[in-house]
């Protein structure tokens, strides 16, 4: 996302410094008059690789771009993205309203959902269900009819979400098409305090399209925040493996930089293919009818949607996504649900239909398992699923309206989770191995219970790198801190036994520590690893 801005950040930059064509000794002079003009200081190295001259594998920090943009006459980075947005994309201001039937179910689903204005760049929030409510802590605030931006501040998110989620929103309204955006960084303020938690969403942009025009976004959210976090426990377990094995190690790094070139091959055809949908989309877009736009709501809605007829739950209305489930097309439409899906039959849920329709009260299970065949294969999938009954008359039920969302990758994914969680917390205890992680900046270490065990550690607090050397004597001490420091500066891998003290009896013991340097959840540099006790070596 940050490559739409970059352009216009490199003219505007040049032109504040009255730079024509920028070279590689111009950087160094850039940096000291940014800092200079703005009293923020931003690197030589972060200027290069921001104009080309060196290869840069992350995003320049939200400290950088904010210096960079004061730089310009700009406040913050967030009032030089407006400027480019507003000079590029023009959004169609709202001006039906939502028909309240559909805003009823919608809101009524477990899914957090919210519903925002096209109002660029303030998208403006209308609504949203007790879902969403619950999911971003707002049982204690009301944020509707507040820009998006005024009810989650992009000051205190974090990371690039507001970028990404800004770009998204544009994408959406322009190119009328599901934007889709997986672990997000973006952080809100808890219930329970004004301050911010580190919080990870999988976001869904659903554009919804009156008399030829984009005028509302429908929005899911999803917390993967625990996810986030488990994956990265999962990461530490499998890069203890990988310094025991440097070969895969090196394999591993071959990969990520064929992976690398995959994602720059990746994006240009992205790009390329946001030129072409834009075209298309100018050219389609005087095919909606107004009279079109309750079916298309359905039809183009996140989740499955289905409405079954009388006693025969005869399928009235199927949309796209609940045919992709089923595995079949629009010819099912008009026919029973049972006799052309029998499998359901046997698991049950036309029974649970028939009840459904008898009692009129709705069915409703966030997590229900089912059996597919298709193609010769039988599997498990998970759904949140909803059969809600409609009534004409009062004790009549008439229909049955059926919502469901696929979650068996959540499903999945969490008991995978559980299991790896499991199985990694066994061979940790039973190798006695401590897990630490070093951080480059501030040098505080985070341990696990065992790293503190091993060197006799009986303090609340952390211990920090300055004690953990302190109890090692020469030629140790020296041989150990000039390990670490080259390890930090070529990110090879830190391998070294040593002599040391514990902290609790004074005892020597002789350690064994494996490292390498990684990023962190917040992309902070860090020195992670194990640490073991093993018997002195014999000298040669």
């Amino acid at each position: 996302m940050f490559a739409h801005y970059l352009e216009p950040l490199k003219r505007e930059i040049l032109s504040a410094a009255n730079i024509g064509k920028i070279r590689l000794t111009d950087c160094s002079l850039l940096a000291k008059s940014i800092f200079r003009q703005t009293g923020l200081k931003i690197s030589d190295l972060t200027l290069q690789r921001m104009f080309g001259f060196l290869e840069g594998k992350f995003e320049p920090s939200l400290y950088s771009l904010t210096a960079c943009a004061q730089f310009c006459g700009f406040t913050t980075w967030n009032e030089f993205q407006n400027k480019v947005d507003e000079s590029n994309i023009e959004v169609a201001k709202p001006k039906p309203n939502i028909d309240e039937s559909l805003v009823t179910v919608i809101m009524n689903m477990d899914n957090p959902l919210v519903i925002v204005s096209t109002d660029a760049p303030d998208f403006t929030i209308l609504t949203y269900n007790k879902a969403f409510e619950r999911s971003t802590f707002l049982t204690k605030r009301d944020v509707r009819g507040k820009s998006w931006w005024e009810a989650f501040k992009p000051e205190d998110a974090g990371g690039y979400g507001p970028t990404q989620l800004l770009q998204a929103f544009h994408d959406a309204v322009y190119r009328n098409e599901p934007v889709k955006l997986e672990q997000v960084h973006y952080n809100i303020p808890t219930k329970l305090s004004v301050t911010t938690e580190i919080n990870w969403w999988n976001v869904r942009v659903q554009p919804i399209k009156y008399d030829g025009v984009v005028n509302y976004l429908v929005i899911q959210v999803d917390d993967v925040t625990d996810k986030i976090l488990d994956q990265n426990a999962i990461e530490q377990a499998i890069f203890k493996e990988l310094t025991q094995a440097e070969e895969l190690a090196v394999t591993n790094v071959k990969l990520n930089k064929v992976i690398e070139r995959l994602e720059e091959s990746h994006q240009e055809l992205f790009q390329t293919k946001q030129q072409l949908e834009g075209w298309v989309f100018e050219r389609t877009k005087k095919l909606f009818e107004s009279e079109d736009r309750h079916r298309k709501l359905i039809d183009n809605a996140p989740v499955a949607i289905a409405v079954l007829k009388g006693k025969e739950h005869i399928i009235e209305t199927a949309n796209k996504k609940i045919l992709e489930y089923w595995h079949r097309d629009k010819d099912v439409v008009g026919r029973s649900l049972g006799k052309t899906f029998p499998d359901l039959v046997e698991q049950g849920f036309i029974a649970i239909l028939d009840d459904v329709h008898s009692t009129g009260v709705a069915y409703v299970n966030p997590e229900l398992r089912v059996i597919v065949n298709f193609e010769g294969r039988t599997f498990a999938k998970y759904f949140d699923m909803i059969y809600q009954p409609i009534r004409h008359q009062e004790g009549i039920t008439d229909s049955i309206f059926i919502v469901a969302f696929d979650i068996t990758e959540q499903v999945n994914a969490r008991k995978a989770l559980e299991e790896s969680e499991s199985l990694l917390n066994m061979a940790v205890n039973a190798a006695n191995f401590g897990i630490w992680s070093l951080n480059i900046n501030s040098r505080a270490i985070v341990s696990n219970t065992i790293f503190k065990q091993l060197l006799g550690w009986q303090h609340d607090h952390e211990m920090s790198y300055e004690e953990a050397l302190g109890l090692i004597n020469e030629p140790y001490l020296t041989k150990v801190a000039d390990a670490v420091e080259q390890v930090i500066a070529d990110e090879g891998l830190l391998h070294v036994t040593y002599q040391t003290k514990r902290f609790d009896s004074g005892s020597v013991i002789w350690m064994n520590v494996i490292g390498r340097v990684t990023s962190n959840l917040v992309g902070e540099r860090v020195l992670s690893g194990i640490i073991r006790e093993v018997e002195q070596p014999i000298a040669n």
